[in-house]
């Protein structure tokens, strides 16, 4: 079932003021799933992976679906980790032991298994490709450090490497919406939570450099959940306490990589599951989704929250933009799906 809702907001800016169009499309699907991982590979081709072993894609933008589920040695894993790199091939990772990475390069009519790991506290937390043949995910500490596995032949064959530097006791990845690793050119960077919120970044494939942020831990559940840097300087990490809302700072946002962090707040410090930015003819627009509600958010910080046609918040866990920059897909709990489409 669908659902299409019309947004028009007017934005002050300094020099003008403009006005952005958004059309609001709810989606329920057919299946009562919990969906973390989420791509968009066009305006047309859509692909998720949630628990249960459930996969499905769009190839019409969200009119019809094709859902299935895959059993691996009889078990139904929880994918929370996608990459999608055409519209047709497509690789999903399991979170806990054992964990499995399937890949489809037929649109899921089947599944080769490419890696495999059953070793006891494994999990992983998110995954994904600079192009169509280099891809990595991240793995909670093991026996003290974060473990990556890496692949160079379009994720066919995979390599476990260990991170030189030592985790942190009790610090560890979320595997929230598929969204703390990214490959930016010849760097990668992934974020922590838990004990410490930390950046881990390497480049030129050196030893990953954990660097401090500001981001509330110390506690299990808080942390770095999401991050997106949109070049080596300029990027956003967001979080905060899982379990609780307060006046906690969720949203940060450097332009010096890292080095110093400005905060962005969000009302009652509204918990960040995922962010992502959007570059539209009217302006950039930073867009955050967590259970306490979806926002956009504009260069001068101005802050608004998407409601549905009731006036309700819009929680969701992951989100996507479309290569076109003119949609933004986002995914949640029971099967609930939204598309945001810019004018």
């Amino acid at each position: 079932m669908q659902r299409i809702f019309h947004i028009l907001w007017c934005f002050c800016f300094t020099s003008s003021l403009q006005a952005q169009q958004i059309e609001l499309k709810t989606i329920q699907l057919p299946v009562q799933v919990s969906i973390r991982a989420l791509q968009t590979v066009n305006d047309s081709v859509v692909w998720f992976a949630a628990n249960r072993g459930v996969f499905g894609f769009t190839k019409d933008g969200g009119s019809n679906w094709h859902i299935d589920s895959i059993a691996t040695d009889g078990k139904y894993s929880e994918f929370r980790s996608l990459a999608a790199l055409n519209d047709s091939t497509v690789l999903l990772l399991s979170i806990d032991s054992p964990a499995y990475l399937l890949r489809t390069n037929n649109y899921g009519t089947s599944w080769q298994h490419v890696y495999s790991n059953h070793s006891k506290g494994i999990f992983f937390d998110s995954m994904t490709f600079k192009d169509s043949l280099h891809g990595i995910a991240i793995s909670d500490p093991m026996e003290g450090y974060f473990m990556i596995i890496k692949t160079t032949d379009g994720g066919n064959n995979w390599q476990e490497l260990k991170v030189t530097s030592p985790a942190i006791k009790g610090e560890g990845c979320f595997a929230a919406s598929n969204t703390n690793i990214q490959w930016l050119q010849n760097s990668v960077i992934f974020a922590t939570g838990g004990s410490t919120s930390r950046l881990f970044i390497s480049e030129n494939d050196g030893a990953f450099l954990p660097q401090t942020t500001p981001m509330i831990s110390d506690s299990t559940m808080t942390g770095i959940f999401t991050m997106y840097f949109e070049n080596k300087l300029n990027g956003y990490i967001g979080g905060g306490n899982y379990l609780q809302s307060d006046t906690t700072t969720t949203l940060y946002q450097t332009n010096n990589g890292g080095k110093t962090w400005q905060p962005i707040k969000l009302p009652e410090g509204a918990f960040v599951s995922c962010v992502k930015t959007i570059k539209t003819k009217n302006g950039n627009y930073l867009i955050t989704t967590g259970h306490n509600g979806t926002y956009v958010i504009d260069s001068q910080h101005y802050i608004k929250e998407i409601k549905n046609a009731d006036g309700l918040s819009l929680a969701f866990y992951t989100i996507s933009i479309a290569p076109s920059q003119k949609k933004v897909w986002m995914a949640g709990k029971s099967g609930k799906m939204a598309v945001l489409k810019f004018y």
